[in-house]
């Protein structure tokens, strides 16, 4: 009997693809299987259970943004909202998908939040509310624009926040 053998990667990919479709929430054996046009059992053998699939998916989302959005420190943060600028904008329908998901929402903007308090000028303010309030002004303005389908660009938003 002949029969191919998928790897965690090749899975990861097919699940990193049914996110951007259609939300955290579809990720499901099933789902990947169809959207991969596999049976279900590659995901099982490289697996041990959804929980951790899905654990692995956040590293591999997570992954992705870091290193095509942030490679690098931003060297402050209107460098830093440039950069989230530009993911909401080139990655819409991802950035979509993680900000529907309640437990994916959470863990981004911790994510995002950790590599925020890594630029030089935040890690200066020893004030932990200021800083989350300077990040939840900048993000939360990107959001919002981003949901009304607004075609504001980076320049105009930075003179206005």
């Amino acid at each position: 009997m002949n029969y191919k053998q998928y790897d965690a990667r090749f899975i990861l990919e097919g699940a990193f693809q049914l996110v951007i479709k259609k939300g955290f929430s579809s990720v499901t054996a099933r789902g990947i299987a169809k959207e991969l046009s596999i049976s279900t059992q590659p995901v099982y053998i490289q697996f041990e259970n959804m929980n951790e699939l899905k654990v692995e998916l956040k590293k591999y989302i997570f992954k992705y943004i870091k290193y095509t959005y942030f490679s690098e420190i931003a060297e402050n943060k209107n460098s830093f909202f440039s950069k989230y600028y530009d993911f909401t904008i080139n990655d819409k329908k991802l950035f979509v998908s993680i900000n529907t998901d309640r437990e994916l929402v959470k863990d981004f903007n911790d994510f995002l939040y950790k590599m925020f308090c890594e630029i030089p000028e935040i890690k200066k303010i020893s004030n932990i509310q200021k800083k989350q309030l300077i990040y939840a002004r900048y993000t939360g303005v990107v959001t919002s624009l981003i949901y009304i389908n607004s075609e504001v660009t980076y320049q105009e938003l930075i003179a206005c926040v």
